[in-house]
């Protein structure tokens, strides 16, 4: 018992270490109004657990064990948008400022 327990252990500590993970549920609409119950709440029910299960990914992904993918797509794109902004806003205001904005955004 004690050998399996010393080998998950360093992926449930890293698992159980979760950074910026934000969990967000769709609301459900529904267009017809007329259900019965049971189909009302299966609906519900289906609806929420797929997003649910959308989010366990989305948490695994923050997990610290496999590196915080999502923060690094995340931080990738902000990166990617500053590098393409800052020459456009330099450009705007001369040839000197451009190469500034570029520069910024290497």
């Amino acid at each position: 018992m004690f050998g399996l327990f010393g080998i998950l252990y360093p992926f449930i500590s890293n698992f159980a270490s979760i950074t910026d993970s934000d969990l967000i549920f769709n609301e459900l609409v529904m267009i017809e109004g007329y259900y019965s119950k049971d189909n009302l709440f299966k609906n519900i029910i289906n609806h929420y657990l797929i997003q649910g299960t959308q989010q366990m990914w989305r948490i695994f992904g923050n997990s610290d064990m496999i590196g915080n993918p999502i923060g690094l797509i995340t931080k990738m794109g902000s990166g990617i948008y500053i590098l393409a902004r800052d020459p456009i806003l330099g450009i705007q205001e001369g040839p000197e400022e451009f190469f500034e904005g570029i520069g910024t955004g290497f």
